[in-house]
């Protein structure tokens, strides 16, 4: 409870705080900013330079080749899930029937049919349909 209630005022005073600097940041001259995008480009040369030397050793190489079977891995896993590992081979469908050709019936079907067609017929007589005879 208390934890989100901090959580949303300090959401909200960032997002105020934001806001705040960027119309600050908006309404700064260029000679004002120009310190700023100094410092900026100072500190991305240093992080390029420090990347480059890094790149160099033996750890990256070692980081490259576990992240590289780490994808791989990822990827049969994946595979595997989805099932695109083997390819399925495609059903054959049945060719469509015809509106006018009428659909064959099971066996079973067309017994219980059968059956049902001669109940109503010969049982035209409501009193021949009870189960239980009435008394009359």
């Amino acid at each position: 409870g208390s934890l989100r209630r901090a959580a949303s005022i300090n959401a909200e005073y960032m997002g105020t705080t934001s806001k705040a600097l960027g119309d600050e940041w908006k309404n700064m001259s260029d000679k004002e900013k120009k310190p700023f995008h100094e410092k900026a480009e100072k500190a991305k040369k240093k992080y390029l330079a420090t990347l480059a030397k890094y790149q160099k050793t033996s750890a990256y190489k070692q980081y490259e080749e576990a992240k590289q079977a780490y994808k791989e891995l990822q990827t049969k896993k994946r595979k595997r899930l989805v099932g695109k590992d083997e390819p399925k081979p495609k059903k054959v469908k049945a060719p469509k029937r015809s509106a006018s050709k009428p659909r064959a019936r099971s066996k079973s079907r067309s017994r219980r049919a059968s059956k049902k067609s001669k109940r109503n017929k010969s049982n035209t007589n409501p009193l021949m349909r009870c189960k239980v005879w009435p008394l009359v």
